[in-house]
Parts: structure tokens; sequence; C-alpha cells
């Protein structure tokens, strides 16, 4: 017994062993790959896929292959993925995430497990990839809509204080950096011929920030590897994530090119740089900028060098704005933890052997946090509520759901009307029953509550999507919904206002993805950095 017991041990590290070098594998790929289970359900998908295709986080697992290829014409509600489908190299449409349908090349095998299920597996191209004809800045977009270039120093300081000129009296800029570190092993490797291997790596680079910023941001390059970027007009929460999207982009980029243990690595961060009251004349912006975010990484450092005790002691919460979509500021906040904590807690989230348990601590903090907060201000005149997610899973749970509730509950009725819940996170599968209990827990400890969508597609007819009339999604989540087909943004608007509901999108970059969104029909909007608007 012991030895079988040992030879199961050793297969099952050798199977995540082989699902981890997979999981490496599909990271670096440039193609879309995908792989059916026997039941037509969509197991995995390479990053790339999500990129190529417009899928947003997780939501494409929700589908099944008819839903994606809609001109194999099968039934929605099949039970066994036919072994007619075709294999090999053909042409086909597939459903993007933003609902379009959009030609493709196939390259597609069955493969057939040793438990004898067979499983389709496939590399998806865009069909006209390399026929795609590029716009350019004489095309149909403006300056502003061309992918940024990147300048020299000079040229950089010039729009940055041209940035700064226009920021009005608080006379600020959001910036931002990425930097390749470690590139000292590929120097040595590649010896006299590291100017050209450089070259190719920075350009790289450039051409993808380039792609992440529009022609009115500007961004130099120090020639080392040190790229530092500013926003024309972006929230400090919207250039994190531009600067996070742009770091992901490139490491992977990197791994594509000299393998998952020989790429250099890739850090990034963002910072609101404002000059002191009453400075006139405007330093040199690129040392500022680059001091300015030395010193947060350092903050971050230090406290990565806590114990998670000290870190929970030391966090701070911050407050983003809700705006109407009339330009008035709504007595509603959304909460979230400082950014020093927030990168702490992921890092050591990730590095937990129970990520449910930790993701549990992080929300109980916040909800802490955010209860002392109110106590604090509860006398305050036009004191505002504050909206708090909460993930569906901490109620799957007797132990977290417990302790979660156990929190709110005895707390005085006029905190608990400062509250509002946003429930995160609600599989598409949740048994109605579950999600009224949990509904009828926050009820009587909160003033209302939200539900968060994945997207815009995820209305659906399941029951209990009616036991709430408020709303919120994502701006990652809508944004090239909201880009490429204003209309359906529209439409689906008006269906909500139909059921007397209403819409919040959330973590909305920048005062004009704010507006544009109005302009769609959006109730309301909230983000780090927004402000009230007259039209």
């Amino acid at each position: 017994m012991p030895s079988s017991t040992t030879d199961v041990e050793r297969r099952e590290k050798k199977v995540q062993s082989l699902e981890r070098m997979l999981a490496a594998i599909l990271a670096v790929v440039d193609v879309g790959i995908v792989v059916f289970d026997p039941c037509g359900r969509l197991i995995m998908s390479s990053p790339s896929f999500s990129a190529l295709f417009r899928w947003k986080g997780t939501c494409h697992y929700d589908e099944n292959f008819s839903s994606f290829f809609p001109d194999a014409k099968l039934p929605k509600s099949m039970i066994r993925l036919p072994r007619s489908i075709t294999a090999g190299r053909f042409t086909t449409r597939i459903r993007c995430g933003d609902e379009s349908l959009e030609e493709v090349g196939i390259n597609a095998r069955w493969i057939t497990h040793e438990d004898g299920d067979s499983f389709w597996v496939a590399a998806v191209t865009p069909a006209h990839q390399d026929a795609a004809p590029v716009k350019t800045t004489t095309d149909t977009m403006s300056a502003a809509e061309a992918p940024a270039v990147a300048c020299d120093a000079a040229q950089f300081e010039q729009r940055a204080g041209e940035r700064i000129r226009g920021s009005g009296a608080d006379r600020f800029i959001v910036s931002g950096q990425v930097e390749m570190i470690n590139l000292d092993g590929i120097r040595q490797a590649a010896g006299e011929r590291w100017t050209q291997v450089a070259s190719h790596i920075f350009s790289d680079a450039e051409a993808i920030i380039g792609r992440h910023l529009s022609g009115a941001d500007t961004f130099s390059h120090d020639g080392a590897g040190r790229f530092t970027l500013c926003f024309a007009d972006a929230t400090l929460n919207g250039a994190e994530t531009q600067t996070e999207l742009i770091e992901n982009e490139i490491r992977h980029r990197l791994m594509g090119k000299f393998g998952v243990g020989a790429a250099p690595d890739v850090r990034s961060d963002a910072e609101w740089i404002a000059l002191p009251p009453g400075t006139d004349r405007i330093p040199d912006l690129g040392s500022l900028i680059i001091g300015k975010i030395a010193h947060k990484r350092s903050e971050i450092a230090k406290a990565s060098a806590m114990t998670l005790a000290q870190v929970v002691e030391a966090a701070r919460l911050e407050t983003a704005a809700v705006i109407h979509g009339s330009g008035v500021p709504l007595l509603d906040a959304l909460v979230h933890l400082d950014g020093v904590t927030t990168r702490v807690m992921k890092k050591a989230g990730s590095l937990s052997d129970n990520a449910d348990d930790h993701s549990f601590r992080e929300a109980q903090l916040l909800l802490g946090l955010t209860i002392n907060h109110i106590f604090d201000g509860l006398l305050q005149p036009d004191f505002p509520s504050f909206i708090v997610p909460v993930s569906f899973a901490i109620f799957t749970n007797r132990r977290t759901m417990g302790q979660y509730i156990g929190i709110c509950r005895g707390l005085p009725s006029g905190v608990q009307q400062h509250l509002i819940f946003e429930l995160t996170d609600v599989p598409t599968d949740a048994a109605s029953v579950r999600v009224e209990e949990i509904l009828a827990m926050l009820r009587p400890l909160s003033r209302t509550q939200y539900l968060r969508l994945p997207n815009l597609h995820s209305l659906s007819c399941k029951t209990w999507i009616r036991q709430f009339n408020k709303f919120s999604v994502r701006h990652p989540d809508i944004e090239l919904l909201a880009r490429e087909k204003p209309s359906r943004v529209k439409v689906f608007m008006q269906t909500l206002h139909q059921r007397g509901s209403r819409l919040m999108v959330r973590d909305v970059p920048s005062q004009k993805a704010a507006l544009d969104l109005v302009d769609l029909g959006v109730d309301m909007v909230g983000g780090r950095g927004l402000t009230p608007w007259v039209r």
C-alpha cells in the first residue's frame, strides 16, 4: 500500500508539472488555442485567443462550441460534440467577445484521451490578419486616435509640460513607467551582437506601448529598457490598468523570444505627479517622474518586508466618486484598499497555499476599514454611503459567510444605512434559491445591493437576476463594445430602463470615457479622479 500511494503521488506531481508547462506554453504562443471537451464545453484557451477575439476575463468559458461557431449549425443544448466536426485546416467564422462574427483560419485535431473521450483542439487565427490594412493618421483617425510614437527626452519634457499647463489650478500629470529588468543575462549571451538584439527588443516594446496609448499621450525611452509615459486623459486608476496591460504584453513577447526561464522580467508603475503649490517654474519632469515612482516602489518594498499583520495594520481606505449621468456627484462612493496594500496583498495571495482564504481576508479587511470610516464620519452632513464589493464565493463556505456577516450584525442601523453591497463573481449556473438566500442576509445589513455583471451580454433570463434593480460592470469589461458597437450599449440601456433598473460603470479611467458612456445612456459612472461636469 505505501508503495502504491507513493506511485500515485509521483504521477500526480508529474501531471501537475505537465499542466504548469502547458500553461507556460499557452501563455507565449501568438495564435489562439482552444480546447473543447466531449460535451462541447470550452475547457482551455490561450491568452492570445482572448486578445485576438476580444474576450474579457473568463466570460468566454460560459460559452460552448455551438455559440463560438454558429456556422456549424449545432443545437445549443447538445449533449455530445459530434465526431463529424471537421479536423484539419479550413476557414469558418467565430463569434467574438463584442458579438461580432469574424472569419478565421482553423487548424484542428481530434485528440483521444486514455479514458476514451475525444477532445477537439484547434489553433485559431484571423483569416485576413496579414492582409489587413494599417490605418495611419492620414486615414479616418484623428491625431488623438492614432498610436503613440516614442519621442526623445526634450520632446517628452515639452509635451508633459503642456499637459501640466492645461491641467488647471491643480497643476498635475498622470504618469507611468514600464521597465525591463534583468537584461544582463541576454546582454552577456549576445556579446558583440547586443546592440542588434537590444534594438529588436526595444522596438517591440515601443510598438506595444504605442498600440496601448493614443496620439495625445506621449512616452520616451532612455535607451536601456526604461520607458516613461505621460497620459493626456487618464485617472490614476486608468493609468495603472494601462501600464499593467503593457507590462504583461511585453513580458509575454519576451518569453516568446527567449523562453520562460531566460526572458528578462518587466515591471510597471503609475503615479499622480502634482507640482507643489506656488511653483511657477516647471522642473525637470523626467527626473521628477522617475523619482516619484522610485519612492512608490520603495514604499511597496518596505510594505512587502512587513508581516501580513503589519500590512493590515498600515492599510488605508481610498474612495472614488460616483457621478450621475447628469454630471451631479452622488452621495455614494466606491471603496478600495490603498495601492501599496493592494499590491502586497496580491503578492501574498499568489504565494499562499489557500488563495480563497487569502481573498476572504482581503474582503474582510476592506469591509472593516469601511465600517471604521463610517463611524468616524457618521455625524458629518451629507456623509456618503460606500459601495463594498463582496464575492459570491464567500457565501459558499459556512465559515467565511458567518465571519463576514458577523462583522455587520450588531452595527447601529445608522451605520448599516451607509453600506451598499456589490455582489460579484456570481456563476451563471448559480441556483436561484442560493442567490435569494444571500440577498436575504445582505438586505437588513445595507441600504441597497448591486449585482456586478461580467459584461453586457450576461443579463440573462435567470429568475434571480430580477431580484436586483441596480447593476454594475467594470469599464475594462465593456470598453471594446462601447467603442466599436455603441448602438448595442444603447439598446442594452433601453432594455434595462424599461425594467426600471439602473447601471453603474465602475473603474472608469478618464473623464472623456465617462462622458462617452453617459452619451450611450449609462446612468452612473465611478472612478478615481472623475469630477462633476455641466453640459
